[in-house]
């Protein structure tokens, strides 16, 4: 997996969640509208953006397939929770409840791949994706990823982030897409939180551009 240069553009990835017009799970593949332009965003489109090899279909990996049947959540909680307890009757583990090595696995896995400040519980998504670490499964980045978009553009509530800005802005530059000379750019480790959608690149500290001259007729 490889980091792409450049910087995300929150006022970008904005448009994208917004406006996700259809989706297929089934062949990995989302139809969106941004600044007047359709195009599919794909799996394969995770793949190509941050060269994450694709894995081979013969090799079971995480995401599971609907092939396999994955860990129990009590299974789960026998790895996770220092008291190897059985799941609790909550939806939900706690952070605190982890075994060290998984509280440090547990922060990782939010800041890089689900963007969210709740740190503190783990639902079976991300015990799931600890599990799969921990037993040395093979796991498809780009499958992952685009399960993530997916799940989080269907849900209706607010998000303390957005996931993924610089991929998305890398992926929609390469379809010409590219932010204005107002539009706000962030480094790529920093994430797209609700507040930096309401501030300005000045306010952020970040150094805008200067304007595109556009060519022009005298």
């Amino acid at each position: 997996m490889a980091i792409p240069e450049g910087f995300a553009c929150p006022e970008l990835a904005r448009e994208f969640y917004t406006n996700i017009h259809g989706t297929n799970k089934e062949a990995g593949t989302l139809k969106i509208y941004v600044w007047g332009t359709f195009l599919n965003f794909s799996i394969t489109d995770i793949c190509v953006t941050l060269l994450i090899p694709p894995l081979h279909p013969d090799r079971v990996g995480f995401p599971y397939p609907p092939s396999v049947t994955p860990p129990s959540k009590d299974s789960l909680a026998h790895l996770l929770l220092a008291s190897e307890d059985n799941w609790p009757s909550s939806y939900l583990l706690k952070q605190k409840d982890l075994k060290d090595v998984f509280r440090v696995l547990n922060h990782v896995i939010c800041n890089l791949f689900q963007c969210t400040s709740h740190v503190s519980e783990i639902d079976e998504v991300r015990a799931r994706f600890m599990h799969a670490i921990a037993t040395n499964l093979p796991i498809d980045l780009g499958h992952m990823m685009f399960n993530l978009i997916l799940t989080f553009s269907l849900e209706n509530t607010a998000h303390d982030f957005l996931l993924f800005g610089l991929l998305i802005t890398s992926f929609l530059e390469a379809h010409q897409i590219v932010p204005e000379s107002h539009d706000t750019r962030l480094p790529p480790d920093k994430p797209i939180s609700r507040r930096t959608l309401l501030l300005s690149n000045a306010h952020l500290g970040v150094v805008a551009p200067p304007p595109r001259l556009r060519p022009h007729t005298v």
